[in-house]
């Protein structure tokens, strides 16, 4: 399997198809390329979690969005490796990598993790922290699988606040009384059952 491959480069659909048709082939006949031989089931079939009757065979092309994903998501994990600097200084210098467009005569390779952004963005959720780099509106922070996004209809001087705003003058835990004044019932109560950890420097 060309592994490495798909690691730095989005491989064609019907590229990944021809390996998966010459896998399966070999996988029932044990040759490639006579024609010969009885093909039990469709690759598709084998696939198929074992617990529902598959084999557990990746399929190429997710298994191909996946090797990229994670190439993508450590450029949002060590923003100060070197790579991570060298694609920040060409594609996205002055935004976040969620922020990014193509861009003008990208690489294969940023195409590559362009075509993963999107479920990236969709499985990942913003760590508060101290709240000075999450935005209150725009971002994924709130703890629900469904839909992590405040719902409540707001302000623009809170849409684009950072959530260290919603936060005590301490900033050691939430102010109850403003979250549940500007926030809507489910907003709300989801945003109070986050517990706050701030490390404060030590003196």
């Amino acid at each position: 399997m060309p592994t490495y491959a798909m690691m730095v480069s989005l491989l064609p659909l019907g590229l990944c198809r021809e390996f998966q048709n010459i896998m399966n082939q070999y996988w029932w006949i044990g040759r490639v390329g006579d024609g010969r031989g009885i093909k039990w089931r469709s690759w598709e079939g084998l696939c198929k979690p074992k617990a529902v009757g598959g084999l557990g065979f990746y399929r190429l092309h997710e298994m191909n969005k996946a090797l990229l994903g994670k190439q993508a998501w450590r450029l949002i994990t060590r923003p100060a490796s070197l790579v991570a600097r060298v694609y920040k200084s060409r594609y996205y210098p002055n935004c976040g990598f969620f922020d990014v467009r193509v861009g003008s005569n990208p690489s294969y390779i940023w195409r590559g993790m362009m075509e993963v952004k999107s479920c990236l963005n969709e499985g990942s959720r913003r760590v508060i922290g101290d709240g000075r780099e999450t935005l209150i509106d725009p971002d994924p922070w709130l703890p629900i699988d469904e839909n992590p996004y405040v719902e409540s209809e707001l302000h623009q001087s809170v849409y684009d606040a950072p959530v260290s705003s919603l936060m005590n003058m301490q900033g050691n835990g939430w102010d109850v009384g403003y979250v549940r004044d500007i926030f809507g019932a489910r907003d709300a109560n989801l945003i109070l059952n986050i517990s706050l950890n701030i490390r404060k420097p030590r003196d």
